[in-house]
Parts: C-alpha cells; sequence; structure tokens
C-alpha cells in the first residue's frame, strides 16, 4: 500500500485528486482493485498521515507520469481500460462462482 500512497501524495503534490483510474496507471506492478480502493480511501481520509511515505527521498513522478490524464496518449488510456476490463471480468467470474457455490448450500 506504501506505493498506492506515494503516488497519491505525488499526485496531491502536482494539483492532481487521487483517483483509482491515476494511481493504478501509475503503479509499478498490479494491486487487486479491493486494496487501491481501500488504501485511496483511507488515504483521502487523511492525507496528511501518508505524507512521510512520498517526501522526501521517494522518486518523483517521471514526466510521462506527470502528464495529466487528458493529455495522455489514447494508446495509453486504452491500455488501462483494458486491464481494468480485464480485472473486472475476474471478480464477475469469482463473484459468479460464489453465488453458485451459496446457492448450491442454501
Amino acid at each position: 500500500m506504501d506505493e498506492i500512497f506515494r503516488i497519491a501524495n505525488q499526485l496531491a503534490a502536482n494539483g492532481q485528486t487521487p483517483s483509482t483510474a491515476l494511481v493504478k496507471a501509475r503503479l509499478h506492478q498490479p494491486v487487486p482493485m479491493a486494496t487501491l480502493i481501500t488504501a485511496i480511501q483511507r488515504w483521502k481520509q487523511n492525507p496528511e498521515a501518508y505524507k512521510s511515505l512520498g517526501f522526501p527521498g521517494q522518486t518523483e513522478l517521471t514526466a510521462a507520469e506527470a502528464v495529466p490524464p487528458q493529455e495522455e496518449s489514447a494508446a495509453d488510456r486504452l491500455e488501462m481500460l483494458q486491464r481494468q476490463v480485464d480485472e473486472l471480468q475476474q471478480q464477475v467470474a469469482m463473484l459468479a462462482k460464489r453465488v453458485s457455490l451459496l446457492e448450491q448450500l442454501g
């Protein structure tokens, strides 16, 4: 979660409001959506508590990462959306299995 908090701090320092899409696009490794949402909610409740994770000593956003979302290339947006769709499809499949199991038990 530290990477999520660090990215949220960097976005806020650049005048952007951290969101799941902005943070997820900047993550170096995939993170489950539930973890991402929880971390961003925690950060939004008390951003000051996580400031020490992002400054000083952490790497700054690269020029490509600092680009506002509306200026990101269409290919980047498409890639991000495809990752989100893939993750949501996995979650739907998992939930469908759980519902099926619960129906069998019930």
